[in-house]
């Protein structure tokens, strides 16, 4: 499939610096290898579990109440240190 896209945005790219070589979109490769990259990793797999989470969360406190609460704990430590994450990046 990206084999397939590779030719098109070459031959796409190649067009376009035939016709203005200033304005040409000179990196599409590098994008589709870039998408290629993130779609193979195992960051993928955290889109596909996060809208479970909150069904993992209360399963887990039906099951034990305790473990529950330091799950939940442990999720809200996990997303506070994104979003600082995200904060100490963005400033920099």
């Amino acid at each position: 499939m990206f084999l397939d896209m590779r030719h098109a945005i070459f031959k796409g790219m190649i067009k376009g610096v035939s016709r203005d070589s200033i304005r040409a979109y000179r990196t599409g490769v590098q994008d589709l290898d870039m998408l290629q990259n993130y779609s193979s990793s195992p960051a993928i797999y955290a889109l596909f579990d996060a809208p479970w989470s909150p069904f993992y969360l209360v399963l887990i406190f039906l099951f034990q109440p305790a473990l529950g609460l330091i799950a939940t704990g442990g999720a809200a430590v996990m997303v506070g240190l994104s979003v600082l994450q995200n904060f100490l990046i963005g400033t920099a």
